[in-house]
């Protein structure tokens, strides 16, 4: 399925936003490339777009996430692991399978098992052939990986998705 490729650990970060990402090769330019790296948050890779990458040394770089962070989701997202999806156009082709047209889910309500009902999903978007859904909860944005491991269950009928979402994903959009 997915390809995930090992960038580095973030660490310090300033009340702007910025964190360090320290890498253990000099990938400056993959990552500058992407725009999109997953950040580990209990054992689940967790979409971040990022709004600037600038070089700090050859295995460092400065990053600033698209996104407003409070000094709460900081402190959450130090020490946490960062990866970049190094193959996604499987995820891609399932997607496709058996006619299935990801944007069918449009409209869609979106349950986690522990939290219950999280919003609709209002857009699909791909990025670097990442599926995210964006579902929203009252004005909030929430990105959400449409990933086998998150999500659990579609009921067409229903027109609901089951996710397991990694443990403080919601907090980092509340």
């Amino acid at each position: 399925m997915q390809d995930k490729l090992y960038l580095g650990q973030l660490n310090n970060y300033n009340l702007s936003g910025e964190f360090v990402l320290n890498f253990e090769k000099n990938i400056f330019h993959e990552l500058k490339e992407k725009g999109l790296i997953y950040i580990e948050i209990d054992n689940r890779l967790v979409p971040f777009f990022l709004l600037s990458v600038k070089r700090k040394s050859r295995t460092a770089a400065i990053v600033k996430f698209d996104d407003i962070i409070t000094p709460k989701r900081l402190e959450k997202l130090a020490d946490c692991k960062v990866y970049i999806i190094d193959s996604e156009e499987e995820i891609i082709q399932h997607d496709n399978n058996d006619d299935f047209d990801i944007n069918s889910l449009i409209g869609f309500s979106l349950f986690d098992i522990e939290k219950g009902e999280i919003g609709k999903v209002k857009e699909i978007n791909i990025y670097s052939y990442n599926v995210i859904l964006i579902v929203f909860k009252g004005r909030r944005e929430i990105l959400v990986p449409y990933a086998d491991e998150i999500i659990q269950e579609i009921d067409f009928d229903k027109k609901t998705i089951l996710a397991n979402l990694p443990e403080g994903l919601l907090d980092l959009y509340l």
